[in-house]
Parts: C-alpha cells; sequence; structure tokens
C-alpha cells in the first residue's frame, strides 16, 4: 500500500495508541481438616488506562483528508475473590466446589478514542474508551475419580454469571452531520450467563501389553446453555455468540522414549450450523542430544471449520530445534496453509 492512500491511513492511523498500565497483588491460604481441604485467595488488580487515539477522515472521493489525536484517561479496581474446597470420599475420589471471579478487559484496539469517517461508504467505525472489562463470577460443582495407572473421570456442572460482555454494534446514525450514515461500535450488553455439564476422561493405557502400553486417550464432553441479556440494539434474549451448546473433543496419545505423538478429533454443534469434526495432529521426536523436530497439522480433513464465515482450510508446520550451546537454541519453523476460500475468524 502506497504511503498516503485512503487503506494505509484507515488501517494503521486508529492503530497507534498508547494504552493500559496494570499493578496487581495477591494473598492465598490452604487448610486441611480431615477429609475437607479447603482454598481460598484474594487478587487485586488496578488498571490504569490512558488512550491516545486518532481521527481519520476520508472524503467523498475516498481520498484522504487529516489525522487529528483524540485522548481518554480512566482506571478502576478489582478484587478477584476464589475459594476450594474437595471433600476426599476415598483416596481415589473426590468432590470439588469451587468458586471464582475473573475479569477479561476489552480488547486494546477497542479503547482508544480513534475515529475512522468514510464519506463514500457513508460509514463511521468509533473506538469506545469507556468500555467496561467483562466480570464473571464462576461456579463449579466437580466428582473426580482417579485410576490405576494414571488415568482419571471428572464429571459435574458449571454456572458463569457474566456482567458487561462486550458486542460489536452496527446502527444509524439519525442525528447531526453524519445522518443516515451505518456507525461501527464495540458496546456493552447488560449481563448473559452459561450453565452446562462437562465429562473428561483421560488414561495412560500402560496395562495393554507390548508396544500399546505407551498409547493413552484424552476425551471430553460439556453441554452448554447460554443467555446474553440487555445486547445494544435487540430487544430479545439470543444464545452467547461463539459459545456451541454441544463440543466434544477426542485425542489418543503415544509417548514412548524420546517419541510423543498426539491426535484429535474437535466437533462444535450450534443452532445455525453442524460443524464436522475438525482432525488435529502432532508429533514430536526428541534425540537427547539438543536436537527436537516437532510436526503438526490442523484440520487435516478440511472441513468448515471457524466462525461467523465458516470456510475450509487445512494447516501443516514444522519446526526444528537444535542446542548449539548451553542455554543457547537455533531453529526453523517452515509452515503451510491451504484455504481455498476466504475464512473471517479462523
Amino acid at each position: 500500500m502506497l504511503p498516503g492512500c485512503e487503506c494505509d491511513h484507515q488501517r494503521n492511523d486508529p492503530n497507534n495508541w498508547n494504552i493500559v498500565e496494570v499493578s496487581a497483588g495477591y494473598m492465598m491460604s490452604n487448610l486441611e481438616v480431615g477429609r475437607l481441604q479447603i482454598y481460598t485467595g484474594l487478587r487485586f488488580e488496578a488498571t490504569d488506562l490512558i488512550v491516545l487515539g486518532y481521527h481519520v477522515t476520508i472524503d467523498a472521493n475516498g481520498n484522504y483528508v487529516s489525522t487529528s489525536p483524540a485522548r481518554s484517561t480512566s482506571s478502576y479496581l478489582n478484587p478477584l475473590p476464589s475459594a476450594q474446597i474437595r471433600f476426599r470420599i476415598s483416596p481415589s475420589s473426590g468432590i470439588r466446589l469451587a468458586y471464582g471471579r475473573g475479569i477479561a478487559r476489552p480488547d486494546f484496539g477497542d479503547l482508544p478514542p480513534y475515529v475512522v469517517l468514510s464519506d463514500r461508504a457513508q460509514s463511521i467505525s468509533v473506538g469506545n474508551p469507556n468500555l467496561k472489562p467483562t466480570r464473571a463470577n464462576n461456579y463449579d460443582l466437580l466428582y473426580e475419580q482417579y485410576l490405576n495407572p494414571l488415568g482419571v473421570i471428572q464429571a459435574g456442572f458449571f454456572y458463569e454469571d457474566i456482567r458487561s460482555p462486550i458486542y460489536y454494534v452496527q446502527s444509524d446514525v439519525t442525528s447531526g452531520s453524519y445522518a443516515g450514515f451505518q456507525q461501527t461500535a464495540p458496546l456493552n450488553g447488560s449481563s448473559a450467563y452459561v450453565y452446562g455439564f462437562e465429562i473428561a476422561y483421560q488414561q495412560h493405557l500402560s496395562f495393554l501389553p507390548g508396544l500399546f502400553r505407551s498409547a493413552g486417550i484424552s476425551a471430553n464432553y460439556s453441554g452448554t446453555t447460554s443467555q446474553a441479556n440487555g445486547v445494544p440494539g435487540r430487544s430479545d434474549s439470543p444464545a452467547l455468540l461463539r459459545q456451541a451448546p454441544n463440543t466434544w473433543n477426542v485425542s489418543p496419545t503415544y509417548d514412548r522414549g524420546r517419541l510423543s505423538l498426539r491426535v484429535g478429533l474437535r466437533a462444535k454443534w450450534r443452532p445455525i450450523s453442524v460443524l464436522a469434526p475438525a482432525s488435529r495432529c502432532s508429533g514430536q521426536l526428541s534425540t537427547g542430544e539438543g536436537f527436537t523436530a516437532f510436526v503438526y497439522g490442523l484440520n487435516l480433513n478440511n472441513e468448515v471449520f471457524g466462525f461467523i464465515r465458516e470456510a475450509e482450510f487445512t494447516r501443516f508446520g514444522v519446526s526444528i530445534t537444535s542446542r548449539l550451546w548451553p542455554h543457547v537454541s537455533a531453529g526453523i519453523s517452515p509452515g503451510k496453509d491451504k484455504l481455498p476460500v476466504p475464512c473471517t475468524f479462523c
């Protein structure tokens, strides 16, 4: 892209920003009373936002007009408590009850108070320095059964209470100098929740004979229900974006000496579509002399994979590293994507 063209300024100027400082502290404790194990913790995170964005103006002919700075500041403090209680039913089984509060800050690129104005497209894209972080209270009830040799089965229920989720909203400007333009901006919603059931199984199959004793298996399934409330511009309560109601993973493994192999199969079901299982595999070989080779493949069966605009693609890669001297390594990581159709958010 040549300097001075419309796309160069639209793409680059809003991405020049200074943004955030985070300081944190934490404390924790643990207590064991009979069959009960109790863990508690408290983390504080203080966030200071100093954002500098830019307003970019494009005229009706698509020509760049100007870029002007815009500045905004804010700060907030988040206490993040957590607690976990485990009741030991037997030496190999137990029930775990857990609570934790988490925070997800807005994407850095959404916070600067930038404005990209295009008269030709009659559109405005704006940042939002007033975005609140998304907060969630997480509750889990989990049963654990450890297996011999080297395995575990887990099953349980979870619930997440989410506050101030962030959405990307398109709306029509109805007044002012830009009436009739379409505006795109990140905005906070009111609340949302997710709850569901999950089960997982993992075991090293060392009880099998011969070479098979180095095999293993890892599998899990989760079924979820979600609802978003107070979505800007909507009067209904839809399911959360990217929240598949059914997800499962199956991953055979093999570890023997310096060889390690992983193969995976993953599938999601959403109300609007069914994604066929997407496969992945990886392997690692170490000589023990400082040389390691790692090979991977993603979506080898070339099924639809992604979100919003789903697409077929296959990805391959090889990573080779070698230790030249103590604490010094060199490597190469060639890779290739086979992407027959455009893909967004893959």
